[in-house]
């Protein structure tokens, strides 16, 4: 049976879920189990890649062998997620680790998030400004955080611990950055709060 969430804290496993064709492969295979050449078809790649993908999303756990199933007379394996959702949570994050670098934002992953918000009820009015500007202010933020790790001497801290001082940065930040204060107030005054 298929999990709801699976926290993933193996720094090995979360770096598998970095890559941009595992990321796609996962997505489409929320919508249904998939074959090989489903998948390939889905994201216009050749068979072979995603066969390559697909291996490695499963020897990490990711995806799991479902069956099989003949489509246009054609047989083949069907693969689905062994959870709905994969969520990275680092056991530990050290300077320079390339975990934390990767939770940096751009606007493809600001794309992502601001189509969660309007999953959420926000209305968010979806631009490329609306995307580029989201982005640069959390950059900004992210660019903050990542110097603290790489020059201070911090204990490790787990993912949550991370985002929990992400948090208090920006409530800081916001409170004493008058640039950053009328930055924040530009950009979510193009939100509005669910009904």
């Amino acid at each position: 049976m298929k999990e709801d969430v699976e926290l993933v804290h193996d720094s090995e496993r979360i770096k598998i879920l970095l890559e941009d064709t595992r990321k796609n492969i996962l997505n489409l295979l929320k919508i249904e189990d998939m074959s090989i050449s489903q998948l390939a078809e889905g994201l216009d790649k050749d068979r072979s890649t995603i066969y390559r993908h697909v291996k490695k999303l499963e020897d990490y756990g990711y995806v799991e062998l479902k069956g099989e199933r003949i489509v246009n007379n054609v047989p083949g394996m069907v693969y689905g997620r062994t959870a709905k959702l994969f969520l990275p949570c680092p056991k530990s994050m050290e300077p320079g680790d390339p975990i934390l670098e990767s939770f940096s934002w751009d606007e493809k992953n600001t794309y992502n998030i601001l189509d969660c918000l309007k999953l959420l009820g926000y209305d968010v009015d979806l631009t490329d400004d609306l995307a580029r500007d989201t982005s640069n202010i959390f950059t900004k933020i992210d660019n903050k955080i990542i110097d603290i790790f790489r020059e201070t001497d911090l204990v490790e801290m787990d993912h949550l611990e991370a985002l929990r001082l992400k948090f208090l940065i920006i409530l800081i930040e916001f409170s004493s950055n008058e640039k950053l204060r009328d930055d924040i107030k530009s950009l979510i005054s193009g939100f509005e709060l669910p009904e």
